[in-house]
């Protein structure tokens, strides 16, 4: 409970909370939700990896437009519950559909600032904004491609060049991986401290 970490901070201990990612695990149920409240869990992040039947991820293409309206009724649970809506994991659209739906602040568990790295896993400017007048906040994460620009586009074009390069090689594996290797090493991974 909060007051739990309230404690744990006074005696001088680090407090954790338990929280759980993904809106897919609630099943399309409001009555799972709430049994997730009921074994004390603090927060839910809305999506995931994947967008879910009611709510656009950042890294999966957008079949909402944000949240569709059980995705707003989440939201609106979530917070009448008591629990902490998480938008990280969300696409750009669920996050000003959630901010739309709150009326207690929300959280970013991990992640930044998407004007610093435009990782879709960050947050935009304008969501920044109306934050500020939600109260919510921020947890960033120092996940090197999501704070380093150059290493996230140095991350795409590794990419590209490995599917380029399974492509070339079909029938033959074992040439993509020395080929990758001399990609990479003709153009090497930049640092993100």
């Amino acid at each position: 409970s909060a007051a739990e970490v309230e404690q744990a901070m006074r005696a001088g201990k680090v407090a954790s909370l338990i929280g759980m990612e993904g809106g897919g695990s609630i099943r399309g149920s409001l009555s799972v939700l709430r049994q997730l409240h009921a074994l004390r869990t603090p927060h839910l992040t809305l999506a995931h990896y994947k967008t879910i039947g009611w709510a656009d991820s950042s890294n999966d293409a957008a079949t909402h437009g944000g949240l569709s309206p059980f995705g707003r009724d989440v939201v609106r649970e979530m917070q009448r519950l008591g629990m902490l809506v998480d938008l990280s994991h969300t696409s750009a659209e669920t996050m000003i559909d959630a901010l739309d739906e709150a009326r207690a602040p929300v959280m970013f568990s991990h992640s930044n600032a998407r004007a610093v790295n435009g990782h879709p896993r960050n947050v935009p400017d304008d969501v920044l904004d109306r934050l500020k007048a939600n109260r919510g906040i921020v947890m960033v994460t120092a996940v090197n491609y999501f704070v380093s620009e150059d290493l996230r586009q140095w991350r795409a074009r590794r990419s590209a060049e490995e599917a380029r390069l399974k492509i070339i090689h079909v029938g033959y594996p074992g040439r993509v991986q020395p080929a990758l290797d001399a990609w990479q090493a003709a153009n090497p991974q930049p640092e993100a401290s």
